[in-house]
This record gives structure tokens, sequence and C-alpha cells, in this order.
């Protein structure tokens, strides 16, 4: 009876240690890892989001730049412009649509 007692406290101890040291792994090691990871993820989202949106601004002032070197008649400035707006905006839509906002 006392040798079972003993092997059964020698395999309680194991045990303690095995899920301690598991535990110290996941938060110590594991854990920290995958927030690293996180962290760096939405970093790298922003930054395309914002290049994203950047070019779509791009996009914009070289419309516009070039709609006023053609100067349209005033019938078709109003259709011109409308177009240019809805394109800009279907471009920040795309870029909120890929890396969110």
């Amino acid at each position: 009876m006392d040798k079972m007692k003993k092997s059964l406290m020698i395999i309680a101890m194991v045990a303690i240690v095995a899920i301690a040291g598991s535990l110290v792994y996941y938060y110590v090691f594991f854990r920290p890892g995958i927030e690293k990871a996180e962290i760096k993820e939405e970093a790298l989202r922003k930054e395309n989001l914002e290049e994203c949106l950047k070019e779509a601004e791009d996009y914009k002032k070289t419309a516009l730049e070039s709609f006023l070197e053609i100067s349209p008649s005033d019938a078709q400035t109003d259709k011109i412009l409308e177009f240019l707006q809805e394109e800009y905006q279907n471009r920040v839509d795309a870029c909120a649509m890929l890396y969110g906002e």
C-alpha cells in the first residue's frame, strides 16, 4: 500500500510539473508570438490601406488636372465631374473592402 501511495504521489507531481511547464510555455513564448504577429499584420493592413487611399487621391488629382486641360463644354462639365467623383469613391470603397477601415 505504501508503494502505491508513493507511485501516485510521483505521478501527481510529474503531472503538475508538466501542466505548469505547459502553462509557462504558452504564456511566455507562444501567446506573445501570436500577439506580435497580430500587431505586424495590423500595421501592414494599415500601411496598405493608406497606400491604396493615396493612390485613389492621386488618381483624383491627376484626373482633375487632365479635365482642366481639355476644357469641355459646360454641358459636359457636370457629367465629367460626377463621373470622376464616382470613380474616386469606387476606388476608396475598394480600398476599404480590401484592407478594412
